[in-house]
């Protein structure tokens, strides 16, 4: 190949005119001296700070104790040797049967003690004489549902009435009034079951108003008679008239009226019974005995009823029977 043709050399520079010189600056004014400063007052020592107190010194931490040696570990007791088993003890012959003992005869139970039971003696009711056409009298027994005996006779205020289906027969006797029966009697005993003619009023009332009625015995008069005598609020008593006297033979301190066991005010039925034999005599009200008296007089006379204080009462039953003398 053709070698390539060498550069041609450039053209040299021009040589850069000279610049100008600078004119000279007018020198500066020199600067006017400054004041000289005041001095600045010294500045105070400072105060010394006060050293500060110094810190107690911190106690030295206690030793902690040194950990006890570990407890070694018991030994394993040896266990004791299991004893020996008791040789087992040859059986005892056999006991001989006893001989069997004699059945013990079974004692009686005990009686059990009825607290109801009253150890008074059993009461047979004497049997009344037989019935005698005509005027009752001595001892009878009345029912005057069917009456068996003429009543025809009876004094003013009392009257026999018959009975209906409604209303039993019955000897009324008004108030304030009385009748005795014929014949003497000593001893004996009186029943009778009477209706009190009471309303509520009545009933309320207590006291020696009270309106009542008494059964009497031994009657030779109007001054010389014994008798029960039973008020309408519930009390009872038994007197003794002589010679128009009266004397309480059973009642209180004073000689006034008894309380009747278990009354019932709003019962209008009484069924009385009185026991009368020498000095004695002792009555029931409703199936509940009453206080007994052994001071009576002992006579004989009549059995009558009377009225008191303005009491209507009916008697449907009526009987007297003998009983023996003591």
């Amino acid at each position: 190949p053709e070698p390539e043709p060498e550069p041609e050399p450039e053209p040299p520079m021009p040589e850069p005119e000279p610049e100008p010189e600078p004119e000279p600056e007018p020198p500066m004014p020199e600067p006017e001296p400054e004041p000289e400063p005041e001095p600045e007052p010294p500045m105070p020592e400072p105060e010394p700070e006060p050293e500060p107190e110094p810190e107690p010194p911190m106690p030295e931490p206690e030793p902690e104790p040194e950990p006890e040696p570990p407890m070694p570990e018991p030994e394993p007791e040896p266990e004791p040797p299991m004893p020996e088993p008791e040789p087992e003890p040859e059986p005892e012959p056999p006991m001989p049967e006893p001989e069997p003992l004699p059945e013990p005869e079974p004692e009686p139970e005990p009686e059990l003690k009825d607290p109801f039971k009253s150890d008074w003696p059993k009461y047979e009711r004497p049997t009344p004489k037989p019935a005698e056409p005509g005027r009752a009298k001595d001892f009878f027994d009345e029912d005057f549902d069917n009456p068996r005996y003429e009543w025809d006779w009876l004094p003013s205020g009392v009257k026999v009435i018959k009975g209906s289906p409604s209303a039993p027969g019955a000897l009324e006797v008004g108030a304030n009034k009385m009748f005795q029966l014929g014949g003497n009697v000593a001893s004996g005993e009186i029943r009778a079951k009477i209706w009190r003619d009471m309303d509520d009023a009545d009933a309320r009332k207590t006291g020696k108003d009270v309106k009542g009625y008494e059964i009497q015995l031994r009657f030779s008069d109007a001054k010389n008679y014994e008798a029960l005598q039973i008020r309408g609020d519930g009390y009872y008593r038994i007197v003794e008239v002589t010679a128009g006297v009266s004397r309480t033979l059973v009642g209180d301190t004073k000689g006034d009226y008894l309380p009747i066991p278990r009354w019932d005010r709003d019962s209008r039925y009484d069924d009385v019974v009185v026991t009368f034999s020498a000095k004695n005599i002792n009555a029931t009200f409703n199936g509940h005995r009453l206080a007994s008296t052994s001071k009576a007089g002992g006579s004989n006379g009549k059995v009558g009823i009377r009225t008191l204080n303005g009491l209507k009462v009916a008697v449907e039953k009526l009987s007297v029977d003998e009983v023996g003398s003591e």
